[in-house]
């Protein structure tokens, strides 16, 4: 999938010449349902995108690590069921 979170996207490459600073901290906040499944996704992105130096403290620095942290939240965590009660009364709507 294009801009998926494994794949090489906005922040990672070159953009109209100029080259677009990266991230290692984010906040995903949803207006709707969440899930523990989408916070486990995110979690498997930070694991798999992150860059162990282990240079110990000031690695970070030192430009060798880069250590991601992302902050997930939204206006209601909901279960698989509750998520299809949602779908069910939206599919019933005039």
């Amino acid at each position: 999938m294009p801009g998926g979170l494994g794949s090489a996207g906005p922040g990672t490459g070159a953009s109209f010449g100029q080259r677009r600073q990266g991230f290692n901290e984010a906040i995903v906040f949803t207006v709707g349902g969440g899930s523990m499944d989408e916070y486990g996704n995110l979690q498997e992105w930070v694991k798999r995108t992150s860059v162990s130096g282990g240079g110990g403290v000031g690695a970070a620095g030192s430009g060798g690590a880069r250590n991601r942290r992302v902050v997930y939240g939204s206006t209601e965590m909901v279960n698989a069921r509750e998520f299809f009660e949602e779908l069910k009364k939206l599919g019933m709507e005039d």
